[in-house]
This record gives structure tokens, sequence and C-alpha cells, in this order.
């Protein structure tokens, strides 16, 4: 006997096999046997065998063996109709879902033929037929990962942008995991979220392996889908060697100033002006670094290199990864560690004891603006910066520590 039932199929992309619901008030005087007249009998499971047709192919895609002679030896599942609050599937036999040769599940027209076997409550056995009929078609969400690295506060930003609507449908359930993991030389665990955002204030130089695993299902009105999307990104972290390059490039070329300061006038002069270009790109590579503008971060220290006729490469980044930790202003690894504020009473000099022991290349003066304020003489003894001028009373500037 032909009825209406509420079987549902769920396309489960995550098992690849086809699993059913059911919500079926079996107790409905519809399902009763028609040879007696009685109703199911809720304390034996109902056995369902069935069969799967896709776009009328002339083979079946999937057909229970017993189909074609009502035999119920081996049901495909089992419903237990006496369980609260939801009718209980038991699963026996596994049917794959349909893949084509590039590995998606096929879209198209689905029939799917039931056949259920109940006892009425004389303990007669009687077969009810259904059929389901709909166009399957659903394409997976695209998985959308960001990260973002600000080497100069120290945080490590990832982001899951995934588009989850599909076909104007939210899904019915999510499941999401944020991974980082670190570099190979770190045994650190790697470190997850079920959140869409994930900030880490501690990680490390060298490559970062993030992933996206997102588990989501969909409740359609014919049919349901679970499924699974990921996302992977290698993320190559240079926070220290950037800045380490820069230290390197900078001391190289206040060695050949001071070498060139006595023994070749024209070129000291020359060398000079390169330096104080330097020191104004060195100002925009920490700039740029603590608005993490990789980008232009490398932009301007390919100019500096080219400025001041260095590769960069003095053994001070190695191999070994670094970790890298928040401070709330700057990255504790940083090359940078003190910028100190002053505002110029018509200042033509300032003591700096942070400064003593150290050289004229450790340190950058300059203003607001960004503009290098010139030294005309460092005394390492006692920290005193001797300025190429009066600087303007009321003017604030800085000094920059840089090693």
């Amino acid at each position: 006997m032909a009825v209406s039932t509420n079987i549902k199929e769920k396309f489960n992309k995550v098992s690849q096999l086809f699993s059913f619901l059911d919500t079926t008030d079996w107790n409905d005087s519809a399902y009763e046997n028609p040879a007696t007249s009685l109703g199911v009998d809720d304390t034996v499971d109902l056995k369902v065998i069935c069969k799967i047709n896709i776009n009328d192919a002339t083979t079946d895609h999937y057909k229970n063996v017993g189909f074609d002679t009502n035999s119920f030896a081996s049901p495909d599942f089992t419903i237990n109709i006496n369980a609260t609050p939801v009718n209980v599937v038991t699963i026996v036999n596994a049917i794959g879902l349909a893949y084509n040769s590039n590995l998606d599940v096929v879209q198209g027209e689905y029939t799917i033929d039931y056949k259920i076997e109940a006892d009425d409550t004389g303990g007669n056995t009687y077969v009810l037929e259904d059929q389901n009929e709909y166009n399957y078609l659903f394409d997976d969400p695209h998985a959308n990962l960001s990260v973002d690295v600000n080497c100069g506060v120290g945080t490590f930003t990832v982001k899951d942008n995934t588009l989850l609507d599909v076909d104007n449908t939210s899904p019915a359930t999510t499941s999401r995991e944020l991974k980082v993991t670190f570099p190979s030389d770190i045994t650190t665990s790697p470190i997850t979220t079920s959140n869409t955002t994930l900030v880490l204030t501690s990680f490390y130089t060298n490559t970062q392996q993030v992933d996206l695993t997102l588990t989501l299902t969909y409740e359609f009105t014919n049919f349901d889908v679970q499924t699974k999307v990921t996302a992977h990104e290698d993320v190559e972290v240079n926070c220290d060697s950037s800045l380490c390059d820069l230290y390197c490039c900078l001391k190289s070329l206040y060695d050949k100033v001071e070498y060139a300061r006595c023994k070749n006038r024209v070129s000291y002069e020359r060398l000079a002006e390169k330096y104080e270009r330097a020191n104004q790109l060195a100002i925009l590579i920490r700039n740029a670094e603590s608005c993490a503008k990789n980008a232009d971060i490398n932009k301007y220290l390919g100019q500096l290199k080219d400025i001041t006729d260095c590769n960069g490469d003095c053994g001070c980044s190695g191999t070994t990864s670094q970790n890298i930790t928040s401070t709330g202003v700057t990255s504790i690894v940083s090359p940078f560690p003190s910028r100190l504020q002053f505002t110029s009473a018509g200042d033509t000099s300032r003591t700096v004891t942070s400064l003593i022991g150290k050289t004229q290349a450790d340190f950058i003066v300059y203003d607001n603006d960004g503009n290098v304020i010139p030294a005309s003489s460092f005394n390492s003894a006692t920290g005193e910066i001797t300025f190429g001028y009066t600087i303007v009373s009321g003017l604030i500037y800085w000094v920059h520590i840089l090693n």
C-alpha cells in the first residue's frame, strides 16, 4: 500500500554515506494494515528497504537485494517508533553517495523508493510503500581564511570569513576549528578555537601552519546535507629578520661614515648623505612594521639595502624560531627596545643615559613628521647628543634606540 511518510534522506558528505531521518507519526490511521484495519504495533521495529535512482538512469545507483521480492531479511535500516521524543533510525546497510569523476556528489533528480515492513497490533505483517523525488543541487561554501601578522604589536590574528549560507539557507549546526601549528622546531602544542577569530599574543618566527575546518549541516525541505570544508595556509613570519637586516645595514654604513670622516672628506659627505636617507627609511620601516604593512617593509628594506650597499646578512637572524610575545605596545623581540620622547626648549643637545656605552649608529633622532634631526657629535661616556642646529622650542622629537 502506498503511503506518504516523513522519512528524509541526509547526504552525509563527511562519511560519504546516506543516512536517514524519520519524523512520521506512525499512530496515524493512514498507516493501518489495510487487510485488518489494525494500527501499527509500536513495540516492533519497522524494517525498511530502498532503491535509489539518479537522473532516470537505466541502472539504479542502489537497490536492496530483497527489494523486488519484498524480502526484509537484510533491511537497509530499522525504525524504533516507540522511542521518544523522535523515532530512532538504525542503519544496517551502508549506502554510499554517488560521486562523479570530479569527486563531487552527483547532482540532479533523485528518486528514492521505500518499502516498509510493519506489524499491526494483531501480529500481522504487512508492507507499506513510499517514494521521495526531488532535484538535488548543492555546492559547498568556499572556506575563506585570513591571517594578519603584526610584528610591531606582537599579534597573530586568524579569521574565518567563510560565507556559510547555501541557497539562502544558513547551516542548522556549525562545528568550527581554527588551528595554528607552530614551526617544526617548537614543541608547543597547536592553539585551537571554535570561534571565528583567533588572536595569538605569543607566536614564533618561521612557518606557522593555519588550518580551518568547518563541519556544517543544512536542512532543506526535501533533504539534508552534512559537509566539511577546509582551508590551509602556511604563514611565514619574518618579524625579527627584517629588523635585524635593518640594524646590520645601518651599522655597516655608519662604520663607513666614521672611517671616511678623517680619511676622505668628499667620501664622508657622500656617505653622510646616504646615512641620513637610510635613517629616514629606517623610520618608515619601523612605522610600517607597527602597522603590519609587510609589503611596505620589504619595499623600504630593499631601498635601504640599495642605499647602504648591504645584503643584510650579518648572522643575527638565524634559522631557529624565535618567540614573539605581545607587550600591548610593541613586540619584545624587536631590536627597537626604546623610543624616548622629548619637548625642545631650544635644545642644542640632549643627554640620554640609556645611550651610555653606545655608538651613534645605535640611535636615530627625528621629529613627529619623521624628519631626521642630525647629530653633529655624540659622547658615548655620558650619552650626550649634540645636535647640528638648535631645535625649535616646543617641537616634540624622539630619540629612537636601535640596539
